[in-house]
């Protein structure tokens, strides 16, 4: 399973999933778009950013759930 939606022109929302051994770990993403900060200390030109949060969930091997 694997999809994809913007969120607004700023956040991208992203749920998928991998597979380890037998199990699937879904992967939710938060990724902002690329945004040009200005030069600071020991920087002489604007530079480019992109943030981002990842979150993964595994189930316990004694359980059925979270």
């Amino acid at each position: 399973m694997n999809s994809s939606r913007v969120v607004d022109q700023f956040v991208t929302i992203s749920l998928s999933t991998i597979t380890w051994g037998r199990s699937a770990t879904p992967l939710l993403t938060l990724r902002t778009t690329e945004f040009t900060e200005r030069p600071h200390v020991g920087q002489q030109h604007d530079h480019t950013h992109r943030m981002g949060l990842l979150l993964a969930a595994r189930t316990s091997t004694l359980t059925d759930h979270f």
